[in-house]
């Protein structure tokens, strides 16, 4: 168990979410403490990210969102807020959140958005509107 956490107040945030724990005063992603985060407005989104009003977390790290509330996870790693897209916690540079999509059962490709490909978080190409 979390060797920092009140042993009488410790328990799992969600149910079946055992990654997050809290305690009277302290959240958790394992056994490492989400410095800062805000207790009453801390939701689990997923195995790997949650947020508070404040911050998003991929695990116990900090995104560098300026948009909480935005901040939307969409599948195979990849999330997203209105001002950029992420990939396993981090910045996909070349990525356009207005336009960046999930694209299902494409060879070498997983998302896109109005001029770019990914694949498992690494952009592929630029798509050229000419042909």
């Amino acid at each position: 168990m979390v060797k920092s956490a009140d042993p009488n107040t410790v328990h799992f945030v969600k149910p079946y979410y055992f990654n997050y724990i809290s305690d009277t005063t302290n959240l958790f992603y394992q056994d490492r403490q989400l410095i800062g985060a805000d207790h009453e407005t801390f939701e689990i989104l997923n195995d790997d990210y949650a947020r508070d009003e404040r911050t998003v977390y991929f695990k116990d790290k900090p995104l560098p969102t300026g948009d909480a509330g935005s901040f939307a996870v969409l599948s195979g790693g990849y999330a997203k807020d209105q001002n950029q897209v992420y990939y396993l916690g981090n910045v996909l540079k070349k990525a356009d959140p207005a336009t960046f999509k999930i694209v299902e059962n494409v060879y070498e490709q997983d998302a896109a958005d109005a001029h770019n490909t990914f694949y498992n978080g690494k952009h592929t190409s630029k798509i050229n509107k000419n042909q």
